[in-house]
């Protein structure tokens, strides 16, 4: 009997120790989630706090990028328009340049000292010849006339242009109707050319037909270019007026892929 007692205490004993040891491991359980808990909780509320300060930086930088958008805004239809007050002031410029130069002539071809040491006299006198007495119903009056670049001509380089002003714009309108008439014109076995004598823009206008030139001498039409920087070409007894090199293209190619009669 006192043995079984015995045995009955130290189970006892046991189960009690096992039952503090439970409770313990408990407590520690919860302190350890609580403080984990906590240590959680704080991180949250931190990271809350930085997202709500990303968050009005964010809000900053949306404002400040849309102020930024509308000054570009701004500054673009002030860029469009001044652009637009530069090109009108170059239309302006090169159409004041051309008329400056509306009484000139450009004569290309010519050998080199063919005028001699007086160019008016010589050409007021060779031009009626060459391009036909009957053009002209007065004498040709010429108020200068001088070799374009000046200084002295290259060796064995192309004769430069001579530049002609006449006094009277009358004068130049017909020597330019006399040339178109003509058609080709040679001096001693030179082949002579005569231009309006233009601003640098409208000139690099009328170079960029020169690719279109080529076609139309191809296809055997007459062609030339209209003051100040059109391009006219006749076909079937029509003039058609063209503004850029493109247009002509168009056309030609339209013409081109016509049937023949």
């Amino acid at each position: 009997m006192e043995h079984e007692a015995g045995e009955e205490l130290s189970q006892d004993k046991s189960s009690g120790e096992i039952l503090s040891a439970i409770n313990n491991l408990k407590k520690d359980l919860k302190e350890d989630f609580a403080s984990k808990f906590n240590t959680v909780i704080h991180s949250i509320q931190s990271i809350e706090g930085e997202l709500k300060q990303y968050s009005g930086r964010l809000t900053e930088a949306e404002e400040r990028l849309g102020a930024v958008e509308d000054d570009t805004s701004a500054l673009n239809k002030t860029t469009k328009h001044l652009r637009q007050q530069v090109e009108s002031l170059e239309a302006k410029m090169e159409d004041l340049e051309n008329r400056s130069r509306r009484s000139n002539v450009r004569l290309i071809g010519l050998p080199e000292n063919a005028e001699g040491k007086d160019a008016c006299t010589f050409l007021e006198k060779w031009i009626p010849e060459i391009l036909g007495a009957g053009s002209f119903a007065a004498t040709l009056t010429i108020e200068r006339a001088h070799r374009v670049p000046s200084g002295r001509p290259k060796p064995n380089a192309p004769p430069r242009a001579l530049l002609i002003k006449f006094l009277n714009y009358k004068d130049k309108t017909k020597v330019m109707s006399a040339a178109y008439e003509k058609g080709k014109i040679h001096f001693d076995k030179h082949h002579i050319m005569f231009f309006h004598d233009v601003a640098k823009e409208t000139d690099k206008k009328r170079r960029a037909y020169d690719g279109v030139k080529t076609r139309c001498r191809d296809m055997g039409l007459r062609y030339g270019i209209q003051y100040p920087s059109s391009f006219r070409v006749t076909h079937d007894g029509n003039s058609h007026l063209f503004t850029s090199p493109t247009d002509v293209h168009t056309f030609l190619e339209k013409i081109k892929e016509r049937p023949r009669d």
